[in-house]
């Protein structure tokens, strides 16, 4: 018999950051799984994580895509029946000691998904902390999601949540890069899953860090979510999507 909760780490290029993220989870919840997907990684993050007791791990030969890695832990979760399934990226910009917080959600709320957000309640000396692009880009974005779905949310792009595993084996996801996010909150509209903000600790380690290649180009980005955004539109036919661009 699987345990209630699993903690999952998608993870890319993380050589510097997964072994000190891991380690604190592991010291804080001993009693929960942990799966780590090593999304084709090109530093040590294979052999870092391959020499780390008690955790799950599923290695990648090449480099799949954000979504498709949480496609597949989402998928991990619903073979190996767990209650709950944690998301949380390797590069410290979530910190471990909040998983308490979602967790300690389930005892007053039902929600299918509990969704950190790093925007609710933040003040506005934090929100400098945030690459001004970036931000825009959030906001714009999660905007237009909550127009065109029946989310309230403020923060579409944050990693850090918490499932109802039962909740996600319906859902048909085949976003395999960044914009995943984006087509998973019109996916749980259609399904009418219950949506739960928490507040999460704003954190920038590095701000260099960057999308890669083609998405590095903030307009790029942006072109690449709106056209996510049309796909969803134009196949389950929502409201009118001229505004969403």
């Amino acid at each position: 018999m699987k345990r209630e909760f699993l903690i999952f780490l998608p993870t890319y290029n993380e050589s510097g950051y997964i072994k000190t993220i891991i380690n604190k989870i592991r010291f804080k919840y001993p009693e929960i799984d942990v799966l780590v997907i090593n999304d084709g990684s090109t530093d040590d993050t294979k052999y870092i994580i391959d020499h780390i007791p008690e955790i799950y791990v599923i290695n990648h030969t090449t480099n799949k895509g954000y979504g498709y890695s949480l496609i597949e832990g989402f998928k991990y979760a619903v073979k190996w029946q767990y209650r709950y399934l944690i998301t949380i990226d390797g590069d410290l910009q979530h910190d471990p000691e909040e998983i308490k917080a979602f967790i300690r959600a389930t005892s007053y709320t039902d929600a299918d998904i509990i969704s950190g957000s790093r925007l609710l309640h933040t003040t506005n000396k934090q929100l400098q902390d945030i690459p001004n692009i970036r931000y825009r880009i959030n906001q714009r974005i999660t905007r237009y999601i909550n127009r065109l779905t029946n989310h309230s949310i403020t923060d579409a792009f944050c990693g850090f949540k918490l499932y109802k595993v039962s909740a996600l084996s319906d859902l048909n996801l085949t976003e395999t890069g960044y914009g995943f996010p984006l087509q998973f909150w019109f996916e749980a509209d259609r399904r009418g899953l219950g949506v739960k903000e928490i507040p999460v600790k704003l954190i920038y380690n590095d701000y260099s860090r960057n999308f890669k290649e083609k998405f590095d180009s903030a307009l790029k980005r942006y072109k690449y979510y709106i056209t996510i955004i049309q796909k969803e539109l134009h196949a389950y036919e929502y409201h009118d999507y001229s505004s969403a661009s």
